[in-house]
């Protein structure tokens, strides 16, 4: 525990609010029933932290919630119950021959607990209980089951009384199509993404949302599916912080994660994690300082050059946090057919500048481009 406050201490300084997240089954609590049915492939009758919590066990989940809350008075905004509940990798299974709404039934004794245990606890800033925490999809079996579904199970069981919040993982699922946040899901009937958040929403109309993972990644990962660029991953993730202000309910956005990890730490395999701001070696992608924010170019071109003769136009790249850019690869772009298009790519100087030269037969509107993150206002440069 003291290794926790020491983090949370540290998070705190840095100006960081951080929601705790408690979820899976340590051995001795775990429900041994279920150990001789296993999920496909793996093991009979060995221990997956994935199995449930043994009735005789809840009550020391109680306990442990008003320890943690106990330890950390005042420190965190609020305690989520749990991740991504709805997949087997969490709580198996979701469904079984004789409840169809297993892993809902199971959860609800869990948080029901979890809730008692926080408020015990008698913490006076008053921390948020944060229920739900789904993945994004889901099929209904005994390995998913679909957000949607499970929320409504639980406000149907009276679950609203348990908790303060709901908080969802809203990702694009792999293989979609169209990965954008803007896209609608491939089945939105069992898939809840940035895009039919509203789905979720109106089932607990009175509940503050917090969205507490979301991310694209920029390498292969078994977990996370085929990956985009950097410069997608940067638009993306500023469309996806526009798309969830539109939202009074949502509170909170969390990127997941600030840097990518690896098994091996320092290079990628794919049963690794790289959705980061940051590569492995702590190098800063485009989403960072997209993340950041405050990111601004400027524009200085002449109004007008002569037929056949050269002119230059010039920029700075700066960023309200983090000052002025330097080594960033810009692009100056020209406006035609309804369209813009790439004409020169440079990087900027230590003083964050840029300077191109143009040679142009006719007017046109010109404009720097450091794509994904930002991009300067159009300038129209006059041939005469």
């Amino acid at each position: 525990m003291a290794n926790l406050v020491a983090t949370v201490d540290a998070a705190r300084a840095a100006g960081v609010r951080v929601i705790i997240t408690v979820g899976l089954t340590p051995k001795w609590a775990s429900d041994r029933t279920y150990w001789s049915a296993p999920p496909y492939g793996m093991p009979k009758n060995r221990y997956q932290a994935f199995y449930p919590v043994d009735a005789s066990a809840i009550a020391d989940f109680t306990a442990f919630a008003k320890t943690l809350a106990t330890t950390l008075q005042s420190k965190v905004p609020g305690y989520e119950c749990w991740n991504e509940p709805n997949i087997w990798t969490q709580l198996y299974p979701q469904r079984t021959i004789s409840d169809s709404a297993f892993a809902v039934h199971k959860y609800l004794k869990l948080l029901k607990a979890f809730s008692a245990g926080i408020n015990q606890a008698a913490d006076p800033a008053a921390p948020l209980v944060i229920a739900g925490s789904t993945a994004p999809m889901g099929d209904n079996s005994k390995y998913r089951t679909s957000p949607q579904r499970f929320a409504r199970l639980l406000k149907s069981a009276g679950a609203s009384a348990y908790f303060d919040a709901y908080a969802h993982h809203p990702y694009v699922p792999g293989g979609t199509a169209n990965v954008s946040p803007l896209a609608p899901p491939r089945d939105p009937s069992t898939t809840v993404t940035l895009q039919n958040l509203p789905v979720l929403l109106k089932l607990f109309p009175g509940k503050p949302f917090y969205l507490t993972e979301y991310g694209y990644g920029t390498s292969y990962s078994l977990a996370f599916s085929l990956p985009v660029s950097q410069v997608a991953q940067a638009s993306y993730l500023r469309q996806a912080y526009a798309v969830a202000g539109r939202y009074t309910q949502v509170k909170a956005l969390v990127w997941y994660q600030l840097r990518d990890w690896s098994p091996t730490g320092k290079t990628s395999s794919a049963l690794g994690f790289y959705l980061g701001l940051k590569t492995l070696s702590g190098t800063p992608k485009r989403a960072y300082y997209a993340f950041a924010d405050g990111n601004k170019l400027t524009i200085v071109a002449p109004a007008s050059i002569r037929h056949g003769q050269t002119g230059v136009i010039t920029g700075v790249l700066t960023s309200t946090p983090l000052g002025v850019l330097a080594g960033m690869s810009v692009d100056l772009q020209r406006y035609s057919s309804g369209a813009w298009h790439t004409l020169k790519t440079v990087k900027t100087s230590t003083l964050g500048t840029c300077r191109f030269a143009i040679g142009s037969k006719a007017t046109a509107y010109y404009r720097v481009n450091w794509r994904g993150v930002t991009v300067s206002p159009k300038a129209r440069v006059l041939v005469n």
